[in-house]
C-alpha cells in the first residue's frame, strides 16, 4: 500500500487524511512494508474547500507530488509544516514534482535547528554537490517562514496544540531545552501515559498555585 486515505470530519467540517509515508529514518520499500507503505514521513490533509496542508515532506511527498501533478488545469497552493528538519522529514522536497511548475505556491513552516536558519537547511539539502537542481532553480514561489517563538507561530496562524495556562502558568511545561517546533503537544501524565491533555492533578496543582500566590492574595 502507498497511501491510506481516511475521511474525518471535526464539528461539522470534512478533512480527507491521506498517509503517504509513516516510516522512520530511511525508506523502506519492498513486500515485508506493502501493508503500510516504505515511504517516510508525510501526511495530506485535504479540507472541505480544497485547501492543502501538507505534513512533513519525506519520501512520501514525491507520490503525493505525482498525484497532484495528474489534477488538470489548475495551480497549486499548500501550506507544508515540518515537525523538524531530520533527513526523513525533508528527503522528498528535492523530489516534489509541483515545485518544478510555474505558478505553483508553496509555504514551507518550520523552525531553526542547531542555530542554522531553517531555509539555509533547506539549500544545503539541495547544494549542487549533493542535488543537480539548487532549490532557488525550482519554477514554482516558495515561501520559507521560520518559527521562533508562539509569538512567530501566532502571527503566521499556526499555534500547534493547545497549551493551557493558568494565571499565565504553563501548566506542564516543557523541558527548557526543548527545541522551537511545529509538534503537537504531548503531556506525560503521573502514572507515565501520555495525553495530549495535563494531568488533573497537575491542573489542580496549577490552581492551587495560582489561588495561593501572594499576587493574588494582594488583590
Amino acid at each position: 500500500m502507498d497511501h491510506a486515505p481516511f475521511l474525518c470530519r471535526s464539528a461539522g467540517v470534512s478533512y480527507r487524511l491521506t498517509f503517504w509515508g509513516t516510516r522512520g529514518s530511511i525508506p523502506t520499500p519492498g513486500p515485508q512494508t506493502a501493508r503500510y507503505g516504505g515511504n517516510t514521513a508525510c501526511i495530506s490533509i485535504t479540507h472541505g474547500d480544497g485547501r492543502l496542508t501538507i505534513l512533513d515532506a519525506g519520501s512520501g511527498l514525491r507520490p503525493l507530488g505525482h498525484e497532484l501533478m495528474t489534477r488538470p488545469g489548475r495551480t497549486l497552493t499548500a501550506d507544508v509544516l515540518l515537525s523538524h528538519t531530520h533527513w526523513d522529514h525533508i528527503q522528498g522536497l528535492p523530489f516534489f514534482k509541483p515545485l518544478s511548475a510555474r505558478g505553483n505556491r508553496f509555504c514551507v513552516y518550520g523552525a531553526a535547528q542547531e542555530g542554522v536558519p531553517l531555509e539555509e537547511i533547506l539549500r544545503r539539502q539541495m547544494d549542487p554537490m549533493v542535488f543537480p537542481v539548487p532549490l532557488e532553480a525550482l519554477a514554482a514561489r516558495i515561501e520559507v517562514r521560520e518559527i521562533v517563538d508562539e509569538r512567530s507561530a501566532e502571527e503566521a496562524r499556526f499555534v500547534g496544540s493547545p497549551t493551557i495556562r493558568i494565571d499565565g502558568e504553563d501548566v506542564q511545561p516543557p523541558p527548557a531545552d526543548e527545541p522551537i517546533g511545529l509538534t503537537c503537544r504531548i503531556y506525560r501524565l503521573r502514572d507515565d501515559r501520555v495525553s495530549p491533555t495535563p494531568d488533573p492533578a497537575d491542573v489542580r496543582d496549577a490552581l492551587k498555585r495560582a489561588i495561593e500566590s501572594p499576587e493574588r492574595k494582594e488583590r
